[in-house]
């Protein structure tokens, strides 16, 4: 009776432990969150990655999120490399890799991080963030990553990488998927200018013209967004660009098989830059994205993940229209998003290591 009762007091007292550690965890992530909003975000998305089979490593001074589909059942064990804006990160890819992962599509879906951005290492030399130079850089890095040819999914000036990659590279690129592409010219002045000079007023511009579903945040979320934008070199990879890296002249001899999504919201680009690039790509299709604005991988990625697979597995259809995905709101949603990941994870952290050690002390 007395060992009974002992254990009993034993197990409700390392449970208050556990309850007051707990509560001192999420006092601290609260701390995080209103301090850094973004960069909080950017680490539950990333924690969140981890669950759906994705694994982090950094090769080359490059750092990366791998989904591995590839074992001796299936054939296609392609690299395919996901390249996000710029400003952004692979977690902007989340979504997609979510999907992908749900759906088995096969191949090694490799998302990296600029060089500044994340743990990626920055170009030592400047003149290395101009795009051509830029695109061999990663060419090289990738080799050290997994083989060629290259299947290359990119965004907004992603795109532009990708391209002169595939010009320069014809031989390691097989593929090209782009989402609101950049590297036609025309007047992107007024976006250039806000990479290089961010400020509070133009971000919220830009964050309007960008997203079919329109929601303005708080400041400090635009203010953590502005030191994260200079943080990554925006302004570097800005500044390091001219008008004669255009890609116009080269399209019409691209011959790598091409793909041109373009999220019909987007107010950044103009629209019919789309139809120049189908106009000028000999082997091109392309397919407009319903209720969706410049980033469709992350505001829509149902809609990229169907043509995607269409596209690399099976004949592309060219109406396929799902809602947009994007749901965040306000500050409050970031707020009941974040404590519901934490509380998520944090519980299956204790399940798994915690539990089990009480449990086998206590005899219960």
């Amino acid at each position: 009776m007395l060992k009974k009762r002992f254990k009993n007091s034993l197990y409700f007292l390392l449970n208050e432990y556990v309850v007051f550690f707990v509560c001192l965890f999420v006092l601290w992530q609260a701390i995080s969150f209103f301090r850094n909003p973004v960069d909080y975000k950017d680490q539950l998305v990333k924690i969140n990655m981890m669950f759906d089979g994705i694994e982090y490593d950094k090769k080359q001074g490059l750092e990366y999120a791998m989904l591995n589909h590839c074992d001796s059942s299936i054939a296609d064990c392609s690299c395919r490399i996901l390249i996000h804006g710029i400003g952004d990160n692979f977690q902007n890819w989340s979504k997609v890799l979510k999907l992908i992962h749900d759906k088995k599509l096969p191949g090694r879906w490799v998302a990296i991080n600029y060089p500044g951005t994340g743990e990626s290492d920055p170009f030592a030399h400047n003149e290395d963030y101009q795009v051509k130079r830029f695109a061999s850089q990663l060419n090289q890095k990738m080799k050290s990553i997994c083989d060629g040819p290259y299947d290359i999914v990119a965004n907004s000036m992603g795109t532009w990488i990708s391209f002169w990659w595939a010009i320069q590279y014809p031989e390691d690129v097989r593929s090209l998927f782009q989402l609101n592409a950049v590297g036609i010219y025309s007047d992107y002045s007024w976006f250039a200018n806000v990479m290089v000079n961010p400020n509070l007023q133009d971000l919220k511009k830009l964050h309007r013209l960008g997203y079919h579903n329109v929601v303005q945040y708080p400041d400090m979320i635009y203010e953590n967004t502005i030191r994260n934008m200079i943080k990554r070199g925006n302004k570097r990879f800005i500044l390091e660009q001219s008008k004669d890296l255009a890609v116009d002249k080269h399209l019409p001899s691209l011959t790598t098989k091409t793909f041109i999504g373009w999220g019909e919201s987007d107010r950044v680009l103009p629209k019919d830059t789309y139809y120049q690039y189908l106009d000028n790509i000999p082997n091109s299709r392309g397919q407009l994205f319903k209720n969706c604005g410049h980033t469709p991988n992350s505001e829509c990625p149902e809609q990229v993940v169907t043509a995607l697979e269409d596209f690399y597995f099976g004949p592309l259809s060219q109406n396929v229209v799902t809602k947009a995905s994007r749901t965040d709101n306000d500050l409050s949603v970031y707020v009941y998003s974040s404590i519901k990941e934490v509380s998520f994870n944090l519980y299956g952290l204790i399940k798994k290591y915690v539990y089990p050690y009480i449990n086998e002390f206590t005899g219960s």
